[in-house]
Protein backbone atom coordinates (compact mmCIF):
# COMPACT_ATOMS: atom_id res chain seq x y z
CA UNK A 1 0.00 0.00 0.00
CA UNK A 2 2.79 2.32 1.04
CA UNK A 3 4.62 1.51 -2.61
CA UNK A 4 1.16 2.04 -4.24
CA UNK A 5 0.51 5.86 -2.21
CA UNK A 6 4.23 6.76 -3.91
CA UNK A 7 3.70 6.22 -7.30
CA UNK A 8 0.34 7.92 -6.99
CA UNK A 9 2.26 10.84 -4.98
CA UNK A 10 4.90 10.96 -7.70
CA UNK A 11 2.67 10.92 -10.91
CA UNK A 12 0.36 13.99 -9.20
CA UNK A 13 3.56 15.90 -8.98
CA UNK A 14 4.98 14.83 -12.39
CA UNK A 15 1.27 16.28 -13.95
CA UNK A 16 1.70 19.22 -11.91
CA UNK A 17 5.34 20.02 -12.92
CA UNK A 18 4.22 19.17 -16.58
CA UNK A 19 1.26 21.86 -16.07
CA UNK A 20 3.18 24.27 -14.76
CA UNK A 21 5.98 24.03 -17.40
CA UNK A 22 3.77 24.29 -20.68
CA UNK A 23 0.67 26.36 -19.67
CA UNK A 24 1.96 28.62 -17.13
CA UNK A 25 3.26 32.04 -17.95
CA UNK A 26 4.47 33.78 -15.09
CA UNK A 27 4.59 37.88 -14.90
CA UNK A 28 7.56 39.82 -13.98
CA UNK A 29 7.21 42.33 -11.04
CA UNK A 30 9.89 45.30 -11.95
CA UNK A 31 10.37 45.96 -8.11
CA UNK A 32 12.14 42.63 -7.36
CA UNK A 33 12.90 41.33 -11.07
CA UNK A 34 11.20 38.01 -9.41
CA UNK A 35 8.22 36.33 -11.81
CA UNK A 36 5.19 34.78 -10.57
CA UNK A 37 2.40 32.37 -11.56
CA UNK A 38 -0.56 31.03 -10.37
CA UNK A 39 -0.68 26.96 -10.93
CA UNK A 40 -4.65 25.87 -11.04
CA UNK A 41 -4.62 22.81 -9.28
CA UNK A 42 -6.99 21.01 -6.12
CA UNK A 43 -3.39 19.88 -3.60
CA UNK A 44 -2.55 20.40 0.06
CA UNK A 45 0.44 22.43 1.12
CA UNK A 46 3.31 20.12 1.61
CA UNK A 47 2.80 18.83 -1.87
CA UNK A 48 2.29 22.55 -3.13
CA UNK A 49 5.52 23.26 -1.77
CA UNK A 50 7.40 20.29 -3.13
CA UNK A 51 6.08 21.32 -6.78
CA UNK A 52 7.13 24.73 -5.80
CA UNK A 53 10.68 24.34 -4.89
CA UNK A 54 10.78 21.62 -8.27
CA UNK A 55 9.92 24.01 -10.88
CA UNK A 56 11.83 26.46 -12.24
CA UNK A 57 11.42 29.33 -15.42
CA UNK A 58 14.03 30.85 -17.36
CA UNK A 59 16.73 29.59 -15.13
CA UNK A 60 15.07 30.83 -11.52
CA UNK A 61 14.60 28.41 -9.31
CA UNK A 62 10.77 28.63 -7.59
CA UNK A 63 9.09 28.36 -4.36
CA UNK A 64 5.64 29.00 -2.96
CA UNK A 65 5.25 32.81 -2.78
CA UNK A 66 7.07 34.68 0.00
CA UNK A 67 5.02 38.34 0.25
CA UNK A 68 6.92 40.67 2.29
CA UNK A 69 5.50 44.19 1.79
CA UNK A 70 2.21 45.62 0.64
CA UNK A 71 3.26 46.89 -2.53
CA UNK A 72 4.29 43.00 -3.22
CA UNK A 73 0.97 41.45 -1.85
CA UNK A 74 -1.33 44.11 -4.22
CA UNK A 75 0.94 42.48 -7.23
CA UNK A 76 0.04 39.65 -7.19
CA UNK A 77 -3.47 39.84 -6.54
CA UNK A 78 -3.42 42.79 -9.29
CA UNK A 79 -1.12 41.03 -12.11
CA UNK A 80 -2.78 37.37 -11.41
CA UNK A 81 -6.46 37.56 -10.72
CA UNK A 82 -7.60 37.54 -7.32
CA UNK A 83 -10.91 37.24 -7.85
CA UNK A 84 -11.66 34.04 -8.82
CA UNK A 85 -8.28 32.56 -8.95
CA UNK A 86 -7.10 32.87 -5.56
CA UNK A 87 -10.49 31.72 -3.61
CA UNK A 88 -8.23 29.54 -1.44
CA UNK A 89 -4.72 29.80 -2.88
CA UNK A 90 -1.44 28.52 -1.05
CA UNK A 91 1.55 30.54 0.07
CA UNK A 92 4.51 30.08 1.44
CA UNK A 93 4.16 30.76 5.04
CA UNK A 94 3.55 28.34 7.79
CA UNK A 95 3.95 27.63 11.29
CA UNK A 96 7.00 25.63 13.41
CA UNK A 97 5.62 22.94 15.20
CA UNK A 98 4.92 23.58 18.78
CA UNK A 99 4.74 27.91 18.33
CA UNK A 100 1.73 29.54 20.34
CA UNK A 101 -1.13 29.47 18.80
CA UNK A 102 -2.60 31.42 16.60
CA UNK A 103 0.09 34.20 16.04
CA UNK A 104 3.69 32.49 17.14
CA UNK A 105 6.21 31.12 14.89
CA UNK A 106 5.26 32.43 11.53
CA UNK A 107 7.79 31.90 8.87
CA UNK A 108 8.08 32.13 5.26
CA UNK A 109 9.21 29.06 3.26
CA UNK A 110 12.80 31.14 2.11
CA UNK A 111 13.75 32.13 5.77
CA UNK A 112 12.69 36.20 5.35
CA UNK A 113 11.58 37.46 8.46
CA UNK A 114 8.03 37.11 8.72
CA UNK A 115 7.07 40.89 9.42
CA UNK A 116 4.38 42.43 6.82
CA UNK A 117 1.23 40.27 7.25
CA UNK A 118 -2.51 40.91 5.48
CA UNK A 119 -4.48 38.68 7.55
CA UNK A 120 -8.57 38.33 6.83
CA UNK A 121 -10.79 39.65 9.82
CA UNK A 122 -10.07 37.98 13.09
CA UNK A 123 -7.20 35.30 11.52
CA UNK A 124 -5.10 33.56 12.57
CA UNK A 125 -7.25 31.72 15.30
CA UNK A 126 -6.41 28.22 14.36
CA UNK A 127 -10.42 27.53 14.27
CA UNK A 128 -11.08 24.60 16.11
CA UNK A 129 -8.86 24.12 17.91
CA UNK A 130 -7.47 22.26 14.72
CA UNK A 131 -3.93 21.92 13.24
CA UNK A 132 -3.81 25.33 11.05
CA UNK A 133 -0.12 26.03 10.76
CA UNK A 134 -0.30 26.93 6.72
CA UNK A 135 -0.61 30.16 5.09
CA UNK A 136 -3.58 30.75 1.88
CA UNK A 137 -5.21 33.89 0.65
CA UNK A 138 -8.94 33.81 1.06
CA UNK A 139 -11.61 35.31 -0.52
CA UNK A 140 -8.93 36.73 -2.68
CA UNK A 141 -6.90 39.57 -1.41
CA UNK A 142 -6.21 38.88 2.45
CA UNK A 143 -4.83 35.73 4.22
CA UNK A 144 -6.10 33.07 6.55
CA UNK A 145 -3.92 30.23 8.82
CA UNK A 146 -5.42 26.72 7.31
CA UNK A 147 -4.67 22.94 7.67
CA UNK A 148 -1.78 21.72 5.79
CA UNK A 149 -4.14 18.91 4.20
CA UNK A 150 -7.33 21.33 3.65
CA UNK A 151 -7.56 20.18 -0.04
CA UNK A 152 -8.34 16.40 1.22
CA UNK A 153 -11.67 18.20 3.01
CA UNK A 154 -14.97 19.12 2.04
CA UNK A 155 -13.50 22.32 0.73
CA UNK A 156 -11.09 22.33 -1.87
CA UNK A 157 -8.00 24.18 -2.02
CA UNK A 158 -7.74 25.54 -6.02
CA UNK A 159 -4.25 26.57 -6.89
CA UNK A 160 -0.93 27.94 -5.25
CA UNK A 161 0.92 30.49 -5.95
CA UNK A 162 4.96 30.44 -7.01
CA UNK A 163 7.86 32.68 -7.07
CA UNK A 164 10.68 32.04 -8.95
CA UNK A 165 14.00 33.85 -7.88
CA UNK A 166 17.61 33.61 -8.17
CA UNK A 167 19.47 31.00 -10.99
CA UNK A 168 19.50 27.32 -10.82
CA UNK A 169 23.61 27.64 -11.84
CA UNK A 170 26.38 29.10 -10.62
CA UNK A 171 28.44 28.50 -14.04
CA UNK A 172 30.18 31.85 -14.89
CA UNK A 173 30.50 32.52 -18.35
CA UNK A 174 33.65 34.87 -19.34
CA UNK A 175 33.05 36.85 -22.93
CA UNK A 176 36.49 37.79 -24.50
CA UNK A 177 36.06 40.89 -26.96
CA UNK A 178 38.86 41.08 -30.22
CA UNK A 179 38.67 43.65 -32.51
CA UNK A 180 38.59 42.57 -36.04
CA UNK A 181 38.40 44.83 -39.27
CA UNK A 182 36.16 43.59 -41.74
CA UNK A 183 33.68 45.32 -44.77
CA UNK A 184 30.36 46.14 -43.47
CA UNK A 185 27.39 43.74 -44.65
CA UNK A 186 23.94 44.35 -43.89
CA UNK A 187 22.26 40.70 -42.45
CA UNK A 188 18.30 41.04 -42.62
CA UNK A 189 16.81 38.70 -39.93
CA UNK A 190 13.53 37.09 -41.55
CA UNK A 191 10.66 37.60 -39.19
CA UNK A 192 9.43 34.31 -39.06
CA UNK A 193 12.97 33.52 -37.25
CA UNK A 194 12.51 36.03 -34.60
CA UNK A 195 9.81 35.68 -31.44
CA UNK A 196 7.27 38.57 -30.70
CA UNK A 197 7.84 40.55 -27.64
CA UNK A 198 5.25 42.75 -26.39
CA UNK A 199 6.67 45.93 -24.05
CA UNK A 200 2.83 47.21 -23.07
CA UNK A 201 -0.32 47.79 -23.53
CA UNK A 202 -2.71 51.01 -23.57
CA UNK A 203 -5.26 51.35 -21.67
CA UNK A 204 -4.68 48.38 -19.33
CA UNK A 205 -8.10 47.81 -18.44
CA UNK A 206 -11.82 48.18 -20.85
CA UNK A 207 -14.94 46.30 -21.87
CA UNK A 208 -16.27 45.18 -24.70
CA UNK A 209 -15.56 47.45 -28.22
CA UNK A 210 -13.04 49.72 -26.27
CA UNK A 211 -9.54 50.10 -28.55
CA UNK A 212 -6.49 48.47 -27.25
CA UNK A 213 -2.72 49.31 -28.48
CA UNK A 214 -0.50 46.69 -27.90
CA UNK A 215 3.28 47.78 -28.71
CA UNK A 216 6.62 46.10 -28.78
CA UNK A 217 8.88 44.56 -31.34
CA UNK A 218 8.65 42.10 -33.79
CA UNK A 219 4.86 41.51 -34.20
CA UNK A 220 5.95 41.20 -38.30
CA UNK A 221 3.96 43.08 -40.96
CA UNK A 222 1.84 40.75 -41.99
CA UNK A 223 -1.59 40.14 -39.67
CA UNK A 224 -1.52 37.32 -36.96
CA UNK A 225 -3.61 36.18 -34.10
CA UNK A 226 -4.41 38.64 -31.01
CA UNK A 227 -5.61 36.44 -27.58
CA UNK A 228 -7.49 37.39 -24.50
CA UNK A 229 -7.03 34.33 -22.18
CA UNK A 230 -8.44 33.94 -18.54
CA UNK A 231 -8.81 31.13 -16.44
CA UNK A 232 -8.12 28.99 -19.26
CA UNK A 233 -10.70 30.42 -21.41
CA UNK A 234 -9.12 31.88 -24.86
CA UNK A 235 -10.93 34.66 -26.80
CA UNK A 236 -9.24 35.93 -30.40
CA UNK A 237 -9.80 39.73 -31.03
CA UNK A 238 -11.74 39.79 -34.55
CA UNK A 239 -11.68 43.32 -35.46
CA UNK A 240 -8.26 44.31 -35.95
CA UNK A 241 -7.87 48.13 -36.69
CA UNK A 242 -3.85 47.28 -37.88
CA UNK A 243 -1.22 45.71 -37.30
CA UNK A 244 2.51 46.84 -37.90
CA UNK A 245 5.82 44.99 -36.92
CA UNK A 246 6.17 47.00 -33.14
CA UNK A 247 2.53 48.22 -32.61
CA UNK A 248 -0.97 46.40 -32.93
CA UNK A 249 -4.42 48.21 -32.57
CA UNK A 250 -7.08 45.75 -31.57
CA UNK A 251 -11.11 46.22 -30.65
CA UNK A 252 -12.10 43.89 -26.67
CA UNK A 253 -13.67 41.13 -28.12
CA UNK A 254 -16.91 39.69 -26.62
CA UNK A 255 -17.28 36.99 -24.78
CA UNK A 256 -14.03 37.46 -22.54
CA UNK A 257 -13.88 36.56 -18.45
CA UNK A 258 -14.47 39.19 -16.63
CA UNK A 259 -10.99 40.32 -14.28
CA UNK A 260 -7.51 39.90 -15.09
CA UNK A 261 -7.25 38.42 -18.91
CA UNK A 262 -4.04 37.64 -20.29
CA UNK A 263 -2.71 39.22 -24.09
CA UNK A 264 -1.05 36.96 -26.16
CA UNK A 265 0.38 37.52 -29.75
CA UNK A 266 0.84 34.63 -32.51
CA UNK A 267 2.19 36.20 -35.61
CA UNK A 268 1.46 35.08 -38.86
CA UNK A 269 4.38 32.74 -38.79
CA UNK A 270 3.57 30.72 -35.28
CA UNK A 271 5.59 32.69 -33.27
CA UNK A 272 4.44 33.38 -29.95
CA UNK A 273 5.01 36.21 -27.59
CA UNK A 274 5.24 36.50 -23.72
CA UNK A 275 1.57 37.45 -22.19
CA UNK A 276 0.81 40.58 -20.20
CA UNK A 277 -2.10 41.43 -18.34
CA UNK A 278 -4.86 43.56 -18.62
CA UNK A 279 -8.32 44.00 -17.18
CA UNK A 280 -11.71 43.20 -18.86
CA UNK A 281 -14.50 45.00 -17.46
CA UNK A 282 -18.36 43.74 -17.48
CA UNK A 283 -20.32 45.46 -20.36
CA UNK A 284 -23.66 45.68 -18.71
CA UNK A 285 -26.32 46.25 -21.02
CA UNK A 286 -28.05 49.57 -20.90
CA UNK A 287 -31.44 50.35 -22.21
CA UNK A 288 -32.02 54.19 -23.28
CA UNK A 289 -35.69 54.10 -25.07
CA UNK A 290 -37.66 51.99 -27.36
CA UNK A 291 -39.22 52.66 -30.95
CA UNK A 292 -42.57 52.58 -29.67
CA UNK A 293 -44.44 52.62 -25.59
CA UNK A 294 -47.32 50.88 -26.79
CA UNK A 295 -48.32 48.74 -29.27
CA UNK A 296 -50.11 45.50 -29.93
CA UNK A 297 -49.27 41.91 -30.10
CA UNK A 298 -47.06 41.18 -33.07
CA UNK A 299 -45.75 44.89 -33.29
CA UNK A 300 -42.21 45.50 -34.45
CA UNK A 301 -40.28 47.29 -31.55
CA UNK A 302 -36.59 48.55 -31.65
CA UNK A 303 -34.83 48.95 -28.43
CA UNK A 304 -32.42 51.17 -28.04
CA UNK A 305 -29.10 51.40 -25.79
CA UNK A 306 -25.60 50.37 -25.33
CA UNK A 307 -23.46 47.14 -23.92
CA UNK A 308 -25.42 44.61 -25.80
CA UNK A 309 -22.38 42.82 -27.42
CA UNK A 310 -22.72 40.24 -30.08
CA UNK A 311 -25.97 37.69 -29.67
CA UNK A 312 -24.72 34.43 -28.06
CA UNK A 313 -26.71 31.41 -25.66
CA UNK A 314 -26.88 34.37 -22.85
CA UNK A 315 -28.50 36.93 -24.93
CA UNK A 316 -32.20 37.34 -23.77
CA UNK A 317 -34.97 39.95 -24.55
CA UNK A 318 -37.73 39.77 -21.91
CA UNK A 319 -41.52 41.62 -21.87
CA UNK A 320 -42.07 40.82 -18.61
CA UNK A 321 -41.91 37.24 -17.57
CA UNK A 322 -42.36 36.43 -21.46
CA UNK A 323 -39.52 35.69 -23.72
CA UNK A 324 -39.27 37.34 -27.10
CA UNK A 325 -37.62 36.03 -30.18
CA UNK A 326 -35.69 38.62 -31.88
CA UNK A 327 -34.77 38.91 -35.34
CA UNK A 328 -32.01 41.63 -35.71
CA UNK A 329 -29.10 42.43 -32.59
CA UNK A 330 -26.84 44.83 -33.06
CA UNK A 331 -24.47 46.07 -30.18
CA UNK A 332 -26.56 49.28 -29.64
CA UNK A 333 -30.27 48.31 -30.93
CA UNK A 334 -32.27 45.48 -31.03
CA UNK A 335 -35.67 44.88 -32.94
CA UNK A 336 -37.90 42.28 -32.02
CA UNK A 337 -41.60 41.63 -32.17
CA UNK A 338 -44.50 42.01 -29.12
CA UNK A 339 -44.97 38.64 -27.86
CA UNK A 340 -48.15 36.94 -27.78
CA UNK A 341 -49.48 37.00 -23.88
CA UNK A 342 -52.44 37.31 -22.13
CA UNK A 343 -53.87 41.02 -22.03
CA UNK A 344 -57.08 42.15 -20.70
CA UNK A 345 -59.14 44.67 -22.40
CA UNK A 346 -57.14 47.86 -21.43
CA UNK A 347 -53.53 46.33 -22.17
CA UNK A 348 -51.38 45.38 -20.01
CA UNK A 349 -47.94 47.23 -19.04
CA UNK A 350 -44.67 45.43 -18.43
CA UNK A 351 -41.12 45.92 -18.10
CA UNK A 352 -38.48 45.50 -21.18
CA UNK A 353 -35.29 43.80 -20.57
CA UNK A 354 -32.23 42.94 -22.47
CA UNK A 355 -29.88 40.18 -20.53
CA UNK A 356 -26.95 38.82 -21.97
CA UNK A 357 -23.77 36.96 -20.31
CA UNK A 358 -22.77 39.50 -18.31
CA UNK A 359 -25.73 40.95 -16.82
CA UNK A 360 -29.49 42.33 -16.98
CA UNK A 361 -30.18 45.83 -18.33
CA UNK A 362 -32.25 48.62 -16.46
CA UNK A 363 -35.99 48.35 -17.43
CA UNK A 364 -38.62 49.97 -19.84
CA UNK A 365 -42.27 50.11 -19.59
CA UNK A 366 -44.02 49.21 -22.83
CA UNK A 367 -47.86 48.64 -22.76
CA UNK A 368 -48.99 45.61 -24.87
CA UNK A 369 -52.53 45.78 -26.72
CA UNK A 370 -54.43 42.95 -27.88
CA UNK A 371 -54.13 42.16 -31.44
CA UNK A 372 -56.39 43.70 -34.28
Amino acid sequence: MEKLKSVLFLTILIAIFFNTSLEATPVRWDVNGHYYDVIDVSINWDDANTAAESSTFLGMKGHLATITSADENQFIINMLGATDTFHRSWIGGFQASGSSEPNGGWSWVTGEPFIYSNWDTNEPNNYGGGNENALEFVWGTTWNDNNKNWNEQENFIYSYVVEYEGSTSTTTTTITTTTTTTSTTTTTISCANKSPEIAGVSPTKGTYGDEVTISGTDFCDEEGVVVFKRLGKEIEAIDISSWKDDEIVVLMPWGCKAGINKIKVATAYENESNQIPFKFLKPIPHLTGLSIQTGAIGSEVVISGDGFGEEDYGSVIMFGDTEVDFYEWGTDSITVDVPDMFVGKKGRTVSVRVMTRYGTSNSKKFKVLRGQ
